[in-house]
């Protein structure tokens, strides 16, 4: 009866490729991490220090409510940079901002693809307007100035 063979002895070679894999392994984990620690340590050694930016100051200008439709609100005056924002609960077919000459602009609800219960728009025409809506149900509109554009670092 023949015998097995028995297993090698583990050598010097063998034992050295398990050590050279094990440490390839673990450059490799370790990579991502150098790479990022390099790349934040760069760009604080560049700019001196990471500053957080605060978004411009928005101050509200006016606010108008209803239900149903609004044949010409109040005036207000705005800036080159605003924002106009609604909320509704039931459909808002369109909303219209008009300036002195009666000049128009409109958000107006397409078939298949009403008005959100809530957004916004940015405008960048400054000037004296007033609003026409046509809704079924309450709304809220509100008119956002942002008089700096700028961004300001945060203190």
């Amino acid at each position: 009866m023949q015998s097995a063979p028995k297993p090698a002895a583990p050598t010097a070679q063998s034992s050295a490729a398990r050590r050279r894999s094990r440490f390839l392994v673990f450059a490799m984990a370790l990579a991502p991490l150098a790479a990022f620690a390099a790349i934040v340590a760069f760009t604080i050694g560049v700019g001196g220090k990471l500053t957080p930016i605060r978004p411009h100051a928005e101050f509200r200008v006016a606010g108008f409510e209803g239900t149903g439709n609004l044949e010409e609100s109040e005036s207000f005056t705005v800036g080159p940079s605003w924002d106009l924002r609604w909320s509704h609960h039931g459909t808002i077919q369109q909303i219209c901002w008009i300036d002195e000459t009666g000049d128009d602009e409109c958000i107006v609800a397409m078939h298949r693809k009403p008005i959100r219960e809530e957004g916004g728009v940015n405008v960048t025409n400054g000037g004296r307007y007033h609003l026409q809506i046509q809704a079924d149900g309450p709304w809220k509109v509100e008119v956002f100035e942002f008089p700096d554009n700028r961004p300001v670092a945060a203190p």
